[in-house]
């Protein structure tokens, strides 16, 4: 089920700016995701947090990395305030559309890289 169509119809006005977005390729939502998409369509910010130590986790994972092995680190999404610094941001204006990942390079390392699938 996508919900990101159905949040746009919600708040947007205008036919040429609709069609822009829909154009644009919809996250898949998941088993595992569920949760964040049905707080973002009721308004709410939900981000993945351990139970043990605390730590939020997004995009969401299977299991916290600090907490390898605990049996209280019971990962559960909560509403967050969505209040925040942004200290920096990338605007890439390509007119062929691209495929990006995140790549996790250790289960066991808090390091993530962003890189292009080609």
């Amino acid at each position: 089920m996508l919900i990101a169509p159905l949040l746009f119809q919600c708040s947007l006005k205008g036919v040429g700016l609709m069609k822009q977005l829909q154009s644009r390729p919809m996250p898949i939502v998941t088993p595992f995701t569920q949760p964040y998409w049905d707080g973002a369509l009721s308004g709410k910010l939900m981000i993945q947090r351990c139970n043990h130590c605390k730590s939020y986790y997004h995009p969401p994972v299977s299991s916290c990395a600090k907490c390898v092995g605990e049996e209280e680190a019971a990962l559960e999404f909560e509403v967050v305030s969505g209040r925040g610094t942004v200290y920096s941001h990338t605007l890439i204006r390509e007119k062929f559309r691209i495929q990006m990942c995140l790549f996790g390079l250790c289960a066991l390392i808090s390091m993530q890289l962003i890189g292009e699938l080609v």
